[in-house]
């Protein structure tokens, strides 16, 4: 079976990422992407057309699909083809089964999802490790768990105590996605989940000398009166395998052996690929004293 050459443009807070996922002499299909949250917005649904293999250029996007979320109708925006919008803002709630239905190009696709119940976090804490002379701090989230198999999305945001800017989302990107799940082993047990690694900000002149200037612009420097926070929501185990397949394509699963995966995960019906889900999330947020 050949594998299909898929761009997925997902779209959370207003902010866009290709996840190219692409094989040789595959036929273009429909490309569908969305994600419903808890937060009121107009909630966002991406209609593409994947490109060849080949091809250096993104996905193209869709005009003229006709795109609706249980009673909700969405428009295409004015500048950004094939992105589709909800014409009123609306918050996704629990317990509730949405369905996607798009129309385009004669086919019509569908797809469901169900907002889970959310698990609440009770606090958020800093380990302070050193080797080597270099000091980093693991922020880990504590909750409770429940006694059956849950798939957690964490989302991260940071803002600079020193810089007047808005809070920065680490994770815009679906390649930055962090998500993890409750093994069978440790079910219903208090859960202590390790979220994200910050280097300190000792650290950032001595990378610079060491000629580090890639990574020291990758990294999150953190100094005391720095702020983070993290959302928690579950979500379903379809949608955290195609998270999880999507980040095995872009950061190779195996970079000895093999190719990309023949099969990623999706819920789009009638052929086409990506993804439809939603979640609701819970956060908490902490400022950094060490």
């Amino acid at each position: 079976m050949k594998q299909t050459l898929l761009f997925l443009a997902v779209f959370l807070a207003s902010c866009t990422e290709l996840i190219d996922i692409r094989t040789d002499n595959s036929p273009p299909v429909v490309v569908i992407y969305g994600e419903l949250t808890n937060e009121l917005k107009q909630q966002a649904v991406n209609v593409s057309r994947s490109s060849p293999y080949f091809d250096d250029e993104p996905n193209k996007g869709i005009s003229g699909a006709v795109v609706k979320v249980n009673e909700y109708s969405f428009k295409e925006n004015d500048t950004i083809p094939g992105l589709y919008l909800s014409d009123i803002q609306f918050a996704a709630d629990t317990l509730v089964t949405y369905s996607l239905s798009v129309e385009v190009e004669g086919k019509t696709y569908t797809a469901q999802t169900e907002i889970l119940r959310p698990i609440t976090p009770d606090s958020l804490s800093f380990e302070t490790m050193e080797m080597m002379g270099m000091r980093a701090h693991l922020l880990s989230i504590h909750f409770q768990d429940t006694p059956q198999d849950n798939y957690y999305l964490l989302h991260t945001t940071y803002k600079d105590s020193e810089k007047n800017y808005k809070d920065t989302l680490l994770t815009e990107k679906l390649s930055r996605y962090s998500i993890s799940d409750n093994e069978r082993m440790f079910q219903g047990q208090y859960q202590h989940k390790m979220v994200r690694n910050f280097a300190d900000i000792s650290n950032k002149d001595r990378e610079v000398n060491m000629g580090d200037g890639d990574e020291q612009n990758r990294r999150i420097y953190l100094k005391p009166g720095d702020s983070v926070a993290v959302t928690l929501s579950l979500i379903p185990k379809g949608f955290y395998d195609f998270i999880r397949q999507c980040k095995d394509e872009q950061e190779g699963e195996n970079p000895m052996f093999g190719g990309p995966a023949s099969n990623i995960e999706t819920n789009i019906s009638n052929g086409g690929v990506g993804y439809f889900a939603g979640y609701y999330s819970v956060g908490l947020d902490t400022i950094f004293t060490q």
